[in-house]
């Protein structure tokens, strides 16, 4: 079984996988003060946040990521082929 739970912050990275930026933390604060979140969820989502912009920062994400979960290069799904109509059709 997986389960995960979203504490409103994000890391969004670029493909260089260094660099990034941080995302809803307007979220997390709102959440925090609408009793949302308890002490201890708050502790653990910016202890995370701080590891997790670590491995970015060291440069280390995609290494860590691969570890987890290989993957390599994607193409990008082949789009639907064109069709021609006549706009007086319609």
């Amino acid at each position: 079984m997986v389960s995960t739970v979203d504490l409103w912050l994000d890391v969004l990275v670029r493909a260089d996988g260094t660099t990034h930026v941080v995302v809803d933390e307007d979220d997390f604060a709102e959440a925090q003060s609408n009793g949302l979140v308890s002490e201890n969820e708050i502790r653990g989502a910016e202890a995370g946040l701080q590891d997790l912009l670590g491995l970015v920062e060291r440069g280390e994400l995609f290494a860590l990521l691969n570890a987890v979960c290989p993957f390599g290069p994607s193409d990008p799904l082949p789009g639907r082929p064109m069709v021609r109509l006549d706009v007086a059709n319609f």
